[in-house]
């Protein structure tokens, strides 16, 4: 069964057939993630299968948002105290405290749906997402970028989580509040255009597989706007 690829990205991409075949099953498995977890926010994908160029041996690179509170579903447990304790602390960020402790009770359901659709093996990213979540994150993005456009050095910085939402997706709408917190903190920002530079690139390298400075431009100006004001119509 073919479903309507929702996010913009994909109505004008093009790939392989088994790239095709690979979006078009993990589309029918997010329409059942959807309706089997009550927490589910969206998938995004990268990789392979973006590239256009998977083969039988390909994993599908996902990552799966749901709107969970990580410190909270580590209190649910009995022997997750230091890992409470590191969080609570600041020692650990929630979002990586998370996949690390308990994103695998929800893996093993995506992955039993992901199979059920015929994708046999896939890289999971399980995480959480929130407003809250997302307004560290950007913070933290500013801060890097602000460091760039004074010293011209240091690390380009694009946190998982935003990163993550600026991938292709088969299910664009519950991810659309997200993607807008993002853009619209950077717009009020006098470092947001070198944060979503940072973001673009950020994106763009994971998108075509880690391959290499050479490939992001044609990847990276296909896909991803060039400009925060673009990103910010284009995502409206």
């Amino acid at each position: 069964m073919n479903h309507e690829v929702v996010d913009l990205h994909l109505q004008s991409w093009q790939g392989n057939e088994r790239s095709r075949q690979s979006m078009d099953r993990l589309s029918s498995s997010a329409e059942d993630l959807q309706e089997a977890l009550p927490e589910y926010r969206g998938m995004t994908i990268f990789g392979s299968t973006v590239r256009g160029v998977a083969t039988e041996y390909s994993d599908a690179d996902i990552f799966v948002f749901l709107a969970v509170d990580p410190g909270a579903k580590i209190q649910q447990g009995t022997d997750q105290s230091q890992l409470v304790e590191r969080i609570e602390t600041g020692a650990l960020k929630g979002a990586h405290i998370f996949r690390l402790a308990v994103a695998h009770e929800y893996e093993a359901l995506i992955n039993s749906d992901l199979h059920t659709h015929g994708i046999d093996s896939a890289d999971i990213f399980t995480t959480p997402i929130s407003e809250h979540i997302i307004s560290q994150e950007v913070a933290e993005a500013l801060q890097g970028a602000g460091e760039w456009d004074h010293t011209k050095q240091g690390e380009a910085v694009a946190p998982r989580n935003i990163r993550g939402l600026f991938h292709m997706s088969v299910d664009d709408t519950l991810l659309k509040p997200y993607r807008k917190q993002v853009l619209e903190t950077y717009a009020q920002s006098p470092h947001g255009e070198t944060a979503w530079k940072m973001l673009r690139h950020m994106t763009a390298y994971f998108e075509v597989g880690r391959e290499g400075e050479a490939d992001l431009p044609q990847v990276s100006h296909r896909e991803l706007p060039s400009t925060l004001q673009e990103a910010i119509e284009y995502y409206r």
